[in-house]
């Protein structure tokens, strides 16, 4: 098991602001960088992975290290695979405390942009660390809530994989199997000879986080999912 800790992290004000429409050397500018500076010291972003041997396979999931998982679409992407890397990755506590006071709207909307960009830090960072120290080669993710094959209810044994994962670095699984903080994410990293995104599983057309379109036929035709 690897925790990681210590990912640097800068903030790149540029962009927050550009995504929230805040127009430069305005009012709003000058409070957001002010506010910004004094929160950025205390960021601490975090993650946690493993290297993980698949004990068993059938259509309808797999085991890793002793925990099942249920999953038809999992149990495909993993059919050739024996090793894989379970994560979970988050902004951190720190960061969650710093911004809760804060009230305005607009204020909220940006410290929840910079926890987003906080948090893509720390995946960029773990994904490096499996590379480095593994070579898997071209990997690619699945992530329990991403798709209805694999609901947010498999978080719980992702979980189990890594016994105390508050103590660990923070993170919290509510009674709804949601995270604590929210800027959060968990689930499996696999080596893969084919590109593989959840997107390309997920018909719902309205969605801000697509990375790639739709793919109706590799749905039906490799997964056997019927929209």
């Amino acid at each position: 098991m690897e925790i990681l800790q210590n990912i640097p992290i800068t903030i790149d004000r540029q962009v927050l602001f550009a995504q929230a429409h805040i127009r430069p050397e305005s009012e709003d500018d000058r409070i957001l960088s002010e506010l910004i500076a004094a929160i950025e010291p205390g960021i601490r972003p975090k993650a946690i992975y493993q290297r993980a041997y698949i004990d068993g396979k059938d259509e309808q999931g797999v085991t890793i290290a002793g925990k099942r998982f249920t999953s038809a679409v999992l149990s495909v992407n993993l059919a050739q695979i024996e090793r894989v890397f379970p994560f979970i990755a988050t902004c951190g506590v720190e960061v969650e405390e710093l911004t809760r006071p804060h009230t305005d709207l607009l204020h909220q909307y940006v410290l929840d942009l910079l926890k987003e960009q906080v948090l893509r830090a720390a995946i960029a960072h773990l994904l490096d660390c499996v590379r480095t120290r593994h070579a898997p080669g071209q990997i690619a993710i699945m992530n329990p809530g991403s798709l209805a094959d694999w609901p947010l209810t498999e978080q719980r044994p992702l979980f189990a994989l890594f016994g105390d994962v508050k103590r660990l670095i923070g993170v919290e699984l509510t009674d709804s199997f949601l995270m604590s903080p929210v800027k959060s994410v968990s689930g499996i990293i696999f080596p893969t000879h084919a590109s593989f995104e959840n997107c390309q599983l997920c018909p719902r057309e309205v969605c801000p986080n697509r990375r790639a379109p739709y793919n109706q036929t590799l749905a039906e035709e490799k997964y056997h999912l019927s929209m």
